[in-house]
């Protein structure tokens, strides 16, 4: 009887080892299936960062563009102001802008001109 009793504690041990063997298997299965989806998820915020970076810097230059268009669009609203008015366009003389000025860069989106 104990003999039996043996087999059957041994077996049960057996099974059980069995059985946690192959759920170590399943699990490293899964680990590596994650950690291959934590390297692609790492590559692509990799490259989301990379493409983040350069509209960044697209967006800088494009914000510089911008500040030296508006330079030159008042520098030339002066000039033809005083070439409206009569004047030497490249006199440095300051001038005040007038509301019966001409805006040749009027705003018509919205029926109106920018005021100056």
């Amino acid at each position: 009887m104990e003999k039996q009793a043996y087999e059957r504690a041994r077996m049960y041990d057996t099974q059980t080892i069995e059985r946690q063997n192959k759920r170590i298997e399943e699990l490293e299965g899964e680990v590596e299936e994650l950690e291959a989806k934590i390297d692609n998820q790492d590559q692509d915020i990799r490259q989301l960062h990379y493409a983040n970076n350069q509209l960044h810097q697209d967006n800088q230059l494009a914000l510089a563009d911008n500040r030296r268009l508006r330079e030159e669009i008042a520098q030339l609203r002066v000039r033809f102001t005083r070439l409206e008015r009569g004047l030497e366009p490249d006199s440095t003389e300051p001038i005040r802008v007038r509301e019966t000025d001409t805006n040749p860069m009027g705003d018509y989106r919205n029926g109106r001109e920018l005021s100056s």
